[in-house]
């Protein structure tokens, strides 16, 4: 749609069609199609959506979130391998090698959470780690580094995140789920 709202368009037609990112060109939506647990694309003023190129992971599956790189040159996602032990890697896609691009995996912190989101300047990623019942960012360069922990929150979960436009600060939502146990009895001396 128009950014006043007019002329709303659909341009998928899934179940659970989640998650939208436009690329930076302005011609792509990126997006996770969760029926499927694929990453799909449909170009911006509609057509047949398609996977994305390099997005199908062989003994894996699409996990957590995608981010696209503020040049547009990169897709990159977290991914789970099959097997008898659960393996997280993020995937690094590049958007403009054709239909057969040569996938690049990076190993997250462990304790990684959710989809990564590149930063302003596109050399690095950024995402939650879940440890103790908590949520912290995370910041691992392109180059395979290890990374470093960014936040140091001591409770409540990461909702969101997003890099202000001028890329120097950071908005961090958090949340908590507060829950209570009640008993019930019935006294009465029939069953109801």
């Amino acid at each position: 749609m128009n950014a006043d709202g007019s002329s709303p368009k659909q341009l998928t037609d899934g179940i659970q069609d989640v998650a939208p990112k436009c690329s930076p060109d302005e011609r792509w939506v990126f997006y996770e199609d969760v029926q499927e647990l694929r990453l799909k694309r449909v170009n911006i003023d509609g057509g047949t959506p398609e996977i994305v190129p390099g997005s199908t992971i062989p003994g894996g599956y699409f996990e957590y979130g995608l981010s696209v790189a503020p040049d547009g040159k990169l897709l990159a996602f977290v991914t789970t391998g099959g097997g008898t032990e659960v393996v997280h890697q993020i995937a690094l896609v590049p958007l403009n090698a054709g239909p057969t691009p040569t996938r690049r995996m990076l190993d997250p912190d462990p304790r990684v959470s959710s989809g990564p989101q590149f930063t302003p300047d596109g050399r690095a990623l950024v995402y939650p780690i879940h440890e103790s019942g908590t949520d912290n960012l995370w910041l691992q360069s392109l180059d395979g580094s290890r990374g470093h922990q960014m936040t140091n929150f001591k409770s409540d979960t990461i909702s969101a995140f997003r890099f202000s436009p001028d890329g120097k600060t950071i908005g961090v939502l958090r949340s908590h789920a507060e829950s209570d146990v009640v008993l019930l009895r019935d006294e009465a001396s029939t069953p109801r």
